[in-house]
């Protein structure tokens, strides 16, 4: 059995918000967010140099320019659950843009070039600094030769070494994706091989928010299009970039005018916990993973791990409504028995970092 250790960022960068619209603040922004593990990267590193210097491994210190405190929320959910740095770093669909684009015009300033753009760029530093794999959602204008000028839904997955080793592009679209003219991801569902610090193998299949739903709503409940996909790769891992929609929007409640952390707040449950239906309804679209379980003996001697990191607040549209993300980022274990198990779940209405360790 292997152990890896899984981060999920949780963040509101929202386009047309309040929050942060510029794609390089929003970056400085995680980077914010991610200061008690790029410390603890510090500090490892520190005492590692010491050691190759033939000093004595004691006490690193870390001094970090202050202006990323400056970005730090106030309400920030910080649930660090491991002492050890992460293998893999997940962050949520299109992840420094926000999600509701009205348009392609709208976000075609955003748009990046495979695997080369700002996103890219930020996941390629970080995985150089957290010495771990980092999965990001973007939005991909191709430059690849036979896709040249074509807009995506995607997701990059940079080495530890900052190499980029897959481009994952959506392949089943929700309506929003429509919208700003992206196109399904041709090659269907994503699968990767990442090395985790212990230098083993695992098995990934990625996918995006959309993905895990039936195609365009219309095929079959019971088809399972995502998840047999991932039992047919064998996967140690499934990883979901989202921006997937709270379970209650704002149109169907009245709106509290004040804020938590530059977000509006709906409902109390809903900034101090998950949006429960949602990460049930998660669990179900992966009934044919437990499935797996429930044989005597079972069909996988393993556990398998799910990890979505979902975008959560909510998000002003111009024509003067808005939507809600359901936040909820969640880690969530298969095993003998069909047992599932959720390792941490983050709160629907804040910001926030999960870093949990998962036996698989």
């Amino acid at each position: 059995m292997k152990r890896i250790t899984v981060a999920c960022l949780q963040v509101n960068n929202h386009y047309g918000g309040d929050v942060i619209s510029d794609v390089i603040a929003a970056t400085r922004r995680a980077d914010a967010l991610l200061s008690p593990l790029k410390a603890k990267a510090a500090a490892a590193a520190a005492v590692v140099a010491a050691g190759i210097a033939g000093q004595t491994p004691g006490v690193a210190t870390v001094q970090q320019f202050p202006a990323s405190s400056q970005l730090r929320p106030s309400k920030f959910y910080e649930h660090v659950r491991s002492e050890r740095r992460p293998d893999v770093l997940v962050l949520p669909e299109l992840a420094f843009t926000g999600y509701g684009f009205p348009s392609k015009a709208a976000i075609w300033p955003f748009l990046e070039p495979t695997a080369s753009g700002i996103s890219t760029r930020w996941a390629q530093r970080t995985a150089k600094e957290l010495s771990c794999n980092v999965i990001v959602g973007y939005p991909e204008l191709a430059k690849t030769a036979n896709q040249s000028g074509m807009v995506y839904n995607s997701a990059v997955v940079v080495a530890p070494s900052g190499a980029v080793i897959y481009n994952y592009r959506k392949h089943f679209l929700f309506e929003a994706d429509e919208k700003w003219g992206a196109r399904p991801g041709p090659d269907g569902f994503g699968s990767v091989e990442l090395q985790t610090q212990a230098n083993e193998k695992i098995k990934v299949a990625l996918g995006i928010c959309m993905d895990l739903n039936p195609e365009k709503f219309q095929a079959p409940f019971d088809k399972f299009e995502f998840a047999n996909f991932a039992i047919g790769k064998d996967a140690d891992l499934i990883v979901m970039p989202m921006a997937w929609l709270c379970s209650r929007q704002p149109a169907q409640q009245e709106v509290n005018k004040h804020a938590l952390g530059g977000l509006d707040v709906v409902d109390d449950d809903l900034k101090l916990g998950p949006d429960s239906s949602t990460v049930q309804y998660w669990a179900r679209r992966l009934s044919p993973v437990r499935d797996l379980y429930l044989n005597d003996p079972p069909k996988r001697d393993r556990p398998a791990g799910f990890v979505v990191a979902n975008r959560s607040g909510i998000e002003n549209k111009t024509d003067g409504t808005a939507v809600r993300y359901a936040g909820s980022s969640t880690t969530m274990k298969f095993e003998a028995g069909g047992r599932i198990t959720a390792l941490d779940v983050l709160p629907c209405d804040q910001e926030g970092l999960s870093v949990v360790d998962i036996n698989i």
